[in-house]
């Protein structure tokens, strides 16, 4: 039931280095986003490390639904979900890996936000300060709340080997649009400038949305990288 997507990640205004990364695969419903935390030469590798571990765990569960979870199972949730939680959680094993052979300057983690679409239910799997927000007519609530503490290995991944996880369902509507979003996009803006850039932006390419939006936070005195992903349905 997606209608379209975008994807887009930038080193923001004032930094050389872009510590976010994201992962998109429509084919497979998948959309992930990573705040990377530990500086230059190290927080943008652990991004990439755990945006790229997601999106490959995701498709090995996906394409065997007979494999066995190893992580976390819930009944309430769609076998995707479950997916998705489970390759949330082992990339934070394979990041926890990569960290432990490393002294403590050069350990790398990150936040997440990713999301998987099946029909019309969408999962979002949040950790750390990045998160989700759902649009729906006129009104933007979150889906998955960043944690506010303003530091991604607060309760991201790669530090601690049970990560706190949002997770959540929600049946999607024609016309909804859901925001993955680094806190240099959702930081300084208010609900209705971001809504308001949404509406002005009914029809449009995502991505050119996605860059207004950007265009909005830099407006407002942004200084980090940024990252989102917006799903239109």
């Amino acid at each position: 039931m997606l209608k379209g997507y975008g994807a887009r990640t930038h080193q923001g205004p004032c930094l050389e280095v872009n510590e976010d990364a994201v992962e998109a695969d429509p084919a497979a419903g998948l959309f992930v986003l990573v705040d990377g935390v530990g500086g230059g030469g190290v927080g943008d590798r652990a991004a990439a490390l755990i945006a790229a571990g997601v999106r490959k765990a995701y498709a090995g569960f996906r394409e065997d639904p007979d494999s066995t979870l190893p992580f976390f199972y819930g009944a309430r949730y769609l076998l995707e979900t479950n997916a998705l939680v489970n390759a949330v959680l082992r990339a934070n094993a394979s990041a926890m890996e990569a960290n432990a052979a490393r002294p403590l300057p050069a350990r790398g983690g990150g936040s997440v936000a990713a999301a998987c679409v099946a029909g019309r239910v969408l999962g979002v799997v949040a950790a750390g300060s990045c998160g989700a927000w759902l649009a729906r007519g006129g009104r933007l609530s979150p889906l998955a709340a960043p944690d506010g503490g303003g530091e991604a290995a607060a309760g991201g991944l790669g530090f601690f080997e049970e990560p706190c996880l949002a997770i959540r369902e929600v049946r999607t509507r024609p016309g909804d649009a859901v925001l993955l979003m680094s806190d240099g996009v959702f930081a300084r803006p208010g609900d209705r400038d971001l809504l308001r850039v949404l509406g002005s932006g009914a029809g449009a390419d995502p991505d050119a949305v996605i860059g207004e939006l950007f265009d909005l936070a830099n407006g407002l005195g942004n200084l980090d990288n940024q990252s989102c992903v917006l799903l239109s349905f």
